[in-house]
């Protein structure tokens, strides 16, 4: 496949994401922007995850569209990033897992992302990194019972 039949099937590929979004936040109150392009994937998204509260990516087996690690984009942005299964039309968060590490960029990550935290059910806390201490880790997770 030469490049340039590759790039027209990711424009195809994400003229059809963009429909599916417009489609399901057409409608909602809550505010939401598309962004897309065609590159390398991480350092696209770093291009915008500094500007966003929040970064929701799906897990896609069969798609012509090279996804960043989110994982990657966490570690390089310190922003909240949320992987959702291909094929979940409604989204219940029930449970969360949360990485702690005694740093000021976890400590800003958190902040960010109480409000996600409060509508989950339970909430997982391990620690990252050899110096977070147990008693540390009861500390955060009981800052995030109250």
């Amino acid at each position: 496949m030469t490049a340039t039949r590759e790039e027209a099937q990711m424009a195809a590929h994400l003229t059809s994401a963009r429909r599916a979004f417009e489609s399901a936040f057409s409608e909602s109150c809550s505010p939401a922007s598309w962004c897309e392009g065609i590159g390398e994937p991480a350092s696209h998204m770093l291009d915008h995850l500094y500007c966003v509260d929040l970064l929701a990516t799906i897990e896609v087996s069969s798609s012509p569209c090279s996804l960043a690690d989110p994982i990657d984009l966490v570690v390089r942005s310190g922003m909240p990033v949320l992987r959702i299964k291909h094929g979940v039309n409604e989204l219940a968060l029930k449970t969360a897992l949360v990485a702690w590490k005694d740093c000021a960029s976890a400590n800003r990550a958190l902040r960010e992302s109480r409000p996600l935290l409060a509508t989950v059910d339970q909430v997982h806390v391990i620690g990252v990194g050899d110096e977070v201490s147990f008693e540390r880790l009861e500390q955060f997770a009981a800052c995030l019972r109250v």
